[in-house]
């Protein structure tokens, strides 16, 4: 990376961290959106790559937070929205293109438009040192455990228990890390 681009990036870290409700010394690179940042708290060592959005959604439903630990590394074009709540717990690792929403437009009303009638969902936790692989999509009220491996192009549909490994669409468990085979 040029002198420039770092210089750039540094600049923008620094505007960035001083946006958000709470930020620890953490590096963004630029073109990282940021909606509402004061409903966002990020912690120490944190990495958020170019092409990130982050999202703490206000409706009709209230204003969502979004809480990221320590140590936690967010690739290239990841989407955060948070309506509710989305907690990115210590050490945990997001691949590229990965959307990660607690938020669902209604749709029981047929005759309107979806975005006409408003958000639903629930609170999304991923759990300490989980690896989220690359064009993963998890969905509303989705609890990731401890240690937990998404493959890449999984989709999130239920809550994962500590330590699986999961793959699929819907992702289903594949295996244990604590399994020999597996280590």
């Amino acid at each position: 990376m040029n002198y420039f681009v770092r210089i750039k990036n540094k600049l923008f870290t620094l505007f960035l961290s001083l946006k958000l409700k709470s930020c620890g010394k953490s590096y963004f690179f630029s073109n990282v959106t940021v909606l509402n940042p004061l409903s966002i708290e990020v912690g120490n060592n944190c990495l958020f790559h170019k092409d990130v959005w982050l999202a703490a959604q206000e409706s009709d439903i209230g204003k969502g937070c979004i809480s990221i630990g320590d140590s936690v590394v967010v690739s290239k074009g990841v989407i955060i929205s948070a309506a509710y709540k989305v907690s990115l717990c210590r050490g945990v690792t997001i691949g590229p293109y990965t959307m990660i929403m607690d938020n669902n437009h209604g749709f029981k009303e047929i005759n309107r438009s979806v975005m006409e009638q408003g958000l639903f969902g629930s609170e999304i936790k991923i759990g300490e040192f989980s690896w989220i692989g690359g064009h993963v999509t998890i969905l509303p009220g989705v609890i990731i455990g401890k240690g937990v491996i998404v493959g890449a192009g999984s989709v999130v549909t239920k809550s994962i228990e500590d330590y699986k490994i999961v793959v699929g669409n819907p992702a289903r468990v594949i295996g244990d890390r604590r399994d020999k085979k597996h280590a």
